[in-house]
């Protein structure tokens, strides 16, 4: 899903993290390839996920979903994955793609869908949001614990500056993280979700775990796919509205 909230950077600072809660992980489903590798997803009608996060081969896939990785509560297959007319191999920006599955996923007390924001919604920069995922506790490791950490909202003028990003960072992307390193996704959880809740406590997706330079390092933010600059594109390919009550 998300890269995993932790990582080693020396022997002497290791990230914050904590074992994923039900709040924060009820959002999430993993798709699993024939090979067993896993890569996680944002519960909507459809599957909103990163697209490096998989390939073309969509009968290789399964979607999973519950609290639990093993047993699952509930399984699909997975009849088709759209990709981003834009997404251009190995670049980062237009990092998206929807998962289409083969038969409908009802929702339940621990499967949930996450609430989509509006085109035009916005989340003030320096307001917190979680991520979760079962990624890698250290550079080029793995977790077998789903984890979860909060993390800043930051602007893009700031990412964008030279001892960050030096201007890598586009209108469809968005930071979260600290300068100060130490909190951050890893490898493995790509394509899983940030989510920010409003006064309602209703749990909104604002971005979806893309790319970074490794993991937690000072001035180094994970960075996320923009999910209300794709708002419309996620529309015209699902129809979904998926408005929040």
């Amino acid at each position: 899903m998300l890269q995993a909230a932790t990582e080693v950077l020396s022997p002497d600072f290791y990230l914050s993290i904590q074992p994923c809660t039900l709040r924060t992980f009820c959002f999430k489903c993993s798709h699993r390839e024939a090979s067993g590798h896993v890569r996680w997803n944002n519960c909507l009608s459809e599957l909103l996920t990163s697209r490096k996060s998989k390939d073309d081969f969509s009968r290789r896939w399964t979607a999973t979903f519950g609290a639990l990785l093993k047993p699952p509560t509930l399984k699909r297959s997975v009849k088709t994955i759209i990709i981003h007319e834009m997404y251009r191999y190995p670049e980062h920006d237009y990092d998206i793609a929807l998962v289409k599955l083969s038969k409908q996923v009802e929702f339940t007390s621990n499967i949930h869908r996450v609430c989509l924001p509006e085109p035009s919604q916005t989340f003030p920069y320096n307001i917190y949001a979680v991520i979760t995922g079962w990624g890698a506790l250290t550079n080029d490791g793995e977790s077998q614990v789903c984890q979860e950490a909060t993390v800043k909202l930051i602007d893009s003028d700031t990412c964008n500056k030279e001892e960050v990003y030096d201007g890598d960072i586009t209108p469809r992307m968005l930071c979260a993280g600290y300068l100060e390193g130490g909190v951050d996704a890893c490898q493995g959880d790509s394509g899983g979700p940030l989510v920010t809740p409003d006064s309602r406590l209703m749990w909104y997706l604002v971005g979806i775990v893309s790319w970074g330079d490794e993991c937690a390092k000072p001035n180094k933010p994970g960075v996320y796919t923009r999910v209300t600059y794709f708002r419309d594109w996620i529309t015209s390919k699902t129809e979904i509205i998926n408005r929040c009550y």
